[in-house]
């Protein structure tokens, strides 16, 4: 066996330099456990909508030892005051752009722009990390709230938008034209203040305003990834919604039955800081 390594040490070598590269490739394929990490970036975003409470992170996920395909980000969330959790799903991957206008005789004026797109999988490299700016729903409170909603539309329209609707297609006014146009939306105004006042609109009004999630106080914050190595759990934070913060969202249930009823609708959000985790 000696002689054998001694007359072919060269060989050996030559060998095992050109198989390296396959072998270490090989080896942290199916032998290294990745580990994937989420470096978090701003600030999280807290709001209330159409689809309930909403929650967005922002940050970066990096993996160290081999590719890795995520196919879903999950959020749980704990509410320390009454111990109550909720799973969030995302639902929209958000990309901010930065563009330069340039108007004449004027220096260049930068515009933030916002694009939304469904939360599809993705993977993520050891040399490319992924950002990651996510929009996440809790989908068993939407659900609850969007038929409340859905029940509140339908009235909307059925006794209020489209009657008048068909009045200004019966007087043929041209919503094309700028003046008809404020003239139909200050009618439709009108009618919302009129319906807003009615019973169900004031029932479910109760009902949002007491789903409402946030409140002021503690909260835990728990990253989950399912991939193609198993759901892992990478990352977890901990906030604190103030009684400021929660008055930014005080109206937006009302934005909420205002917007189901395609109307001008305006929605306040909170952002906190991510703290180092707390037990929940």
């Amino acid at each position: 066996m000696t002689d054998f390594v001694s007359t072919h040490f060269i060989e050996i070598i030559a060998f095992l330099a050109f198989f390296q590269p396959w072998i270490i490739t090989l080896y942290k394929k199916y032998f290294i456990n990745p580990k994937i990490t989420f470096v978090p970036f701003g600030f999280i975003e807290i709001s209330f909508s159409t689809f309930g409470p909403t929650i967005t992170i922002n940050g970066t996920l990096n993996v160290d030892a081999r590719s890795v395909y995520v196919h879903r980000v999950e959020l749980k969330v704990t509410r320390k005051i009454d111990k109550s959790q909720y799973h969030f799903q995302g639902l929209f991957d958000r990309k901010e752009t930065l563009k330069l206008s340039h108007p004449l005789n004027a220096p260049s004026v930068p515009t933030r722009e916002l694009i939304s797109e469904p939360a599809y999988s993705f993977q993520i490299d050891p040399q490319k990390p992924k950002t990651l700016n996510m929009l996440f729903t809790a989908s068993e409170i939407t659900a609850e709230l969007r038929e409340k909603l859905l029940v509140f539309q339908q009235k909307w329209n059925n006794e209020y938008s489209n009657p008048l609707f068909a009045e200004f297609h019966t007087r043929n006014i041209d919503l094309s034209d700028k003046q008809a146009a404020k003239v139909a939306v200050a009618a439709l105004e009108g009618s919302f203040s009129e319906f807003i006042k009615s019973e169900i609109a004031q029932s479910i009004k109760k009902n949002l305003d007491q789903r409402e999630f946030w409140i002021s106080g503690d909260y835990h914050l728990e990253i989950y990834l399912s991939t193609s190595i198993g759901l892992r759990k990478i990352s977890s934070h901990a906030f604190t919604l103030t009684e400021g913060d929660t008055k930014k969202l005080q109206f937006n249930a009302f934005s909420a039955m205002r917007d189901i009823c395609n109307l001008n609708s305006s929605y306040g959000f909170a952002y906190v800081q991510y703290n180092l985790p707390k037990s929940p």
